[in-house]
């Protein structure tokens, strides 16, 4: 198959409290210390899912292919709750 990233960039403004427990949630999971590429090389097909995160000037980049992580799913379920919630800008 080909590679494809959709360009979809959302924006918005949450508050100080909601900004600060998303802060916490990603300190705590550790998503910032995983490889900026997880592969299951033995499975044939399946997915793929990436995650940037700015913070601070600095980029994180995640890519995960056919593998899933508990940090990756927590940080991008919560994400999805925040788009509900934000002001768009």
């Amino acid at each position: 198959g080909q590679l494809w990233s959709a360009e979809w960039q959302y924006q918005g403004r949450i508050g100080e409290p909601e900004l600060q427990a998303f802060m916490r949630l990603i300190q705590d999971t550790g998503v910032l210390s995983l490889p900026e590429h997880s592969v299951n090389p033995e499975a044939e097909g399946g997915k793929r899912e990436e995650l940037e995160l700015q913070i601070n000037g600095k980029i994180h980049r995640c890519r995960l292919e056919n593998t899933t992580s508990p940090a990756f799913s927590a940080v991008v379920h919560h994400l999805y709750g925040l788009m509900a919630t934000v002001q768009l800008g």
